[in-house]
């Protein structure tokens, strides 16, 4: 994604935020690429990042 998905990006999460949202779940592959959690001010989730912590603590578990 460029500039253009970026700016999409920023401006759905401007605009969740202003609706009330209280996060951030970037629930895609490809967002995470646009927006990261130093561009919000509230609690922000990647989806991909937890799924991939998951499976190696899955994995490493005893």
């Amino acid at each position: 994604m460029g500039d253009e998905g970026r700016d999409l990006a920023w401006g759905v999460t401007d605009r969740l935020m202003g609706r009330g949202a209280h996060a951030v779940i970037a629930g895609g592959t490809e967002i995470p690429v646009v927006t990261t959690c130093h561009d919000v001010d509230m609690p922000y989730f990647d989806s991909v990042a937890l799924h991939v912590a998951a499976a190696l603590d899955f994995a490493l578990a005893d």
